[in-house]
Order: structure tokens, then sequence, then C-alpha cells
């Protein structure tokens, strides 16, 4: 036995002669031969964190196939003599190289950096939204700080890229906990967001870098917040919300009471419906150690705006205003958020399907209260049967799937926009296919899990 090894430079076919030693190619002898080869592999993205199922094609694939990405193993789920489906482990942002190895022959097939991590070298981040008034210092700021990262035509989102939020001088992000950095993960859509809240009175600068970890000039955002202090300041907790038209909500209202940065305990904070029509759980609120005063405002089948103004007492002087504005049906659009699309083994659960509710803005706006119905179809996966000739015509017969179970779940989007159905198909045994789709207004977005038997 002998075994060729080579490195393809060219993208184009390659011819491989097998001949006796002599060199007279004699025909009288047998052999046998198998190519070992990756050739491609789908998707070319894996999310930072692991997790992504990934298929290679190629050749000469058998049952005991090693796969590698990066440094790090990557399971497999499955395997047939073409194509390998694995699961791509945690690795940084950035090209990685896929590995396949066949521990009896020791053959091996690498695809040079073809997968990318996260983010990849020519990738575009932008600023969604981030602009914001003057911000009392203890205040948190009305709009939050969202970013977006695409691929190098603008259009495709990325998921799972490494993004660091950082501040100067501090300020605490709410996705980090309170700190003044931390690196998050851009989800299905390719977003990442932080509401930020402003510790001294100064010009803030806020940083959002992509993928500093794995380059050296990394690409970046920026956007900047004026902090500003007074013996008596009133902060609203997310001031704006959009509702969806017709539905029955209770949004919560928080105001803080400050002076000079520091909470204000046992002061009062008077509510009053301004525009609309709704109701206050308390139109004051005395305000806790922390300086917040809470009042809930519930609306039922809400029609229009409806605006709450936020009162420090005795002389209601100075106030908020907390702004719900209703949006149409026609308006709701669908953004996926986690989970769309899952390869897990036979006996693993699937993780929830997330998706996010938003107005047809731009920037678009988190919705709250929409209907987001989720259509569920689980199946066996279809096997092909074998072709029949006859009379030189091949007949390929693809039988329909056998369906196990189907269902219509019905969700309210929460404050965040955003609506999440747990782990389908839960206790189906065996592998299965779950086709399904998302639907808020006239947004449509579909979704496919597999669970794979090794």
């Amino acid at each position: 036995m002998t075994r060729l090894e080579a490195a393809l430079q060219a993208n184009t076919n390659f011819r491989v002669g097998i001949f006796d030693y002599r060199g007279d190619g004699r025909p009288d002898y047998g052999y046998r031969a198998r190519v070992f080869y990756g050739n491609s592999v789908t998707p070319s993205r894996a999310r930072v964190n692991g997790g992504t199922a990934i298929s290679v094609q190629g050749l000469g694939f058998h049952s005991n196939t090693i796969a590698t990405v990066g440094a790090k193993s990557a399971p497999v789920l499955a395997v047939s003599s073409n194509q390998v489906i694995a699961v791509a482990s945690a690795n940084t942002d950035g090209q990685q190289t896929i590995t396949l190895k066949d521990p009896i022959s020791g053959a091996s097939s690498r695809m040079i950096d073809a997968i990318t991590y996260g983010a990849g070298p020519d990738d575009i981040i932008k600023l969604i939204e981030g602009s914001n008034p003057a911000t009392p210092v203890g205040g948190q700021a009305p709009n939050p700080i969202r970013i977006q990262v695409l691929s190098a035509d603008g259009i495709t989102a990325v998921s799972g890229a490494s993004v660091l939020f950082t501040s100067t001088p501090a300020a605490s992000f709410s996705a980090c906990g309170g700190a003044a950095s931390c690196t998050l993960l851009t989800d299905d859509s390719g977003q990442a967001s932080s509401r930020v809240t402003v510790l001294q009175a100064a010009v803030i600068n806020i940083s959002v870098l992509l993928a500093p970890a794995s380059y050296k000039t990394p690409k970046s955002v920026q956007a900047t917040l004026f902090g500003i202090s007074s013996p008596l300041d009133i902060s609203l907790s997310s001031p704006f919300a959009w509702i969806a038209q017709g539905s029955t909500v209770d949004a919560a209202l928080a105001a803080r009471l400050l002076s000079n940065g520091a909470p204000i305990a046992g002061g009062t904070v008077n509510y009053q419906l301004v525009k609309g029509s709704g109701t206050l759980s308390s139109s004051s609120s005395v305000s806790d150690a922390n300086g917040f005063a809470n009042s809930t405002l519930h609306v039922a089948g809400l029609a229009g705006d409806v605006q709450v103004s936020a009162c420090a007492a005795p002389g209601n002087k100075p106030c908020q205003i907390f702004s719900a504005f209703a949006v149409p049906g026609s308006a709701l659009r669908l953004q996926p958020v986690s989970g769309s699309s899952q390869i897990v083994p036979v006996g693993q659960s699937f993780q929830s399907v997330s998706v996010r509710v938003t107005d047809s803005a731009i920037p678009a706006h988190p919705v709250t209260g929409a209907n987001v119905s989720f259509q569920i179809v689980v199946s066996r996966p279809a096997v092909n049967s074998v072709p029949v000739s006859i009379g030189g015509i091949v007949i390929t017969r693809n039988p329909p799937p056998v369906i196990l179970s189907s269902e219509r779940v019905s969700l309210a989007s929460d404050v965040s926009g955003q609506a999440a159905i747990g782990s389908p198909a839960g206790g189906v045994q065996g592998p299965v296919v779950v086709q399904g789709t998302a639907a808020a207004g006239v947004s449509i977005l579909p979704f496919q899990l597999q669970s794979l038997l090794r």
C-alpha cells in the first residue's frame, strides 16, 4: 500500500494516474484506490461560542472520519461517503482551517481557511442607534447603544461575532452587568446592544470594537453621551415603548430621583396621563433606597399613542415624559435572534427558537405585545428510494415525509420585542426534521431543525 498526498493550488479538475512499478502500463493486475478529499463546507460561517453545525462535502469518507476546526475537535454527527456533518467548537474570530482524518489509513484532508468564525477580516460594523440627549448622572440614557455586524457585501448579517463595548470615562453597560466594558456576541440578525447609565458629569466616549482580540486594527464605531448633574434630577428607565396596535399590555414605569448623581430615597414622583387612554396603578409613588419610584401603565386594546408625565413633587419639576407608540400590524417586521437553524444528535434537545418583532422604521424599534404565531411540523427525514430503470429510463421516486406532529403556538412579544418557543419536538424519539415558521403581521420567518442518528 502507498499513499499520495497533494496540495491543490488551483480551482480546476485534477487527474490521478495509477500504474505498476515497471512503468509499461501493464493491465494484468488489480488495485484498489481511495480518494480522501474535503471540497467545500456549508455554512461558511460559525459562531464564536460554538455549536454551529457544518456540512463538509467531499469524497472517500468513512464512519470513523475525525474532524477538527483550527486546533479544536469538531464532534461528528453523521457521515456518508461524500459528506461529514460536524459541530464546530468554540473558537476566536477569524478564519480557521478544517481538517478531516482517517485514523486507519492515516489519510487527511485540510481545507485552508475554509470557515470564518464570527467576524471576518472584511466585515463591517455599523452604529444603528446611539444618539442621546444630555443624561443626569445616575440616570439611564433614553436610547440604547445598538450595533450591527455585516459581511463585506453590506447586506448579510454576521451572527456570533465578538464586539467589545467600552467607555471613557467609565459608564455602566446593562448588558455587561453594570461594568464599564465587556465583550458581547451578535445575534442571528447581526446585532448587539446595551443600555448605558451615566456615572459622572462629563463627555463620555463610547466605542464598540469588532473582534479586537483577533485583529490588530479592529474596526469600530463611536457614540458620545453627555453626563450632567444638578441638585434635583429625574430620569426614566426606558422612556419609549412601541406597542402593537390593538394589544392589551402593562408597561412598567420607573422614574429615578437624583441629587448630584446620588439617589434620593423617600421622594415622591407624580404620574399623570397626558395623552391617549390608559390607567395608572399609582398616580403618586415614593422612591426607594435606590431612588426609584414605580408605577404601571395599563392599556387595553391600544388604539393610539399614549403619553405619561413623571414629575418630582412637590413642585412637579423637573419632569420626564414616557411615550408609548401604537404600531399597526402592517408595520410589523420579524428579525431572527437565535435557534433558527439547528442540527443536533438524536437524544439532545433543540434550543429555543427566538425572534424579535420590530416596526418598519429605520432604525427599527422593538415592539411589545405583538402576536407571534409559530407553526411547527415534525416529520421523519425522507429516505430516498433506489432508482428504477425501465426501458433505459431511470425513475427516481421521492417518498413523502412521515409527519409525526404539527402544532400552532401563539405568543405575545415581550418588552424587548422577543418571542421564543422552547425546544420543538420535545419527547419525540429518533431522527426528526422540524420545519417551522414564525409570523407577525405580514412578516414571516422560516426555521429548520434536524436531529441526526450517528
